[in-house]
């Protein structure tokens, strides 16, 4: 038996003053049929035995994107044996001098007469109390 991931789109719509209510869109074969009625169209996904919610847009395109998208994340998780995708360590990102220097490396060959490299070194020359910024006055400035 094949395993699926379902999303289902649902929308909340408003009643009254202060009464919300969510409903279930109607389906003909595998394509929704969009209410006209203002309001949030929400996507739904259970994870193990628990529902969950996230808001999808106002409009129906962004609410079938948002779906495709969701479907293809838990078909992802699914092939990759229930683990989620793995983040970026926090601790390696890019330090500031490493940025001006591929910044400034790069307006060099691209845009040599732009004005952002004076920009650039007044701003490193503004910094000269600060110790980072020193360096990087000292590196490229």
């Amino acid at each position: 038996m094949a395993h699926k991931k379902r999303v289902r789109v649902i929308k909340k719509i408003r009643e009254g003053p202060g009464q919300w209510r969510f409903i279930t869109l109607r389906r003909i074969g595998n394509r929704y049929v969009w209410d006209k009625r203002p309001g949030y169209y929400y996507i739904e996904w259970w994870e193990v035995k628990k529902r969950h919610r996230a808001l999808a847009g106002q409009t129906p395109s962004e609410a079938a994107e948002i779906q495709r998208r969701k479907t293809n994340e838990l078909m992802g998780e699914l092939l990759a044996g229930g683990n989620h995708a793995a983040l970026p360590d926090q601790g390696k990102a890019t330090a500031i001098s490493d940025a001006i220097k591929l910044f400034m490396d790069h307006v060099r060959v691209h845009s040599p007469d732009n004005p952002v490299c004076s920009i650039v070194r007044e701003f490193c020359q503004f910094g000269r109390k600060n110790p980072i910024l020193r360096e990087l006055r000292n590196e490229r400035c």
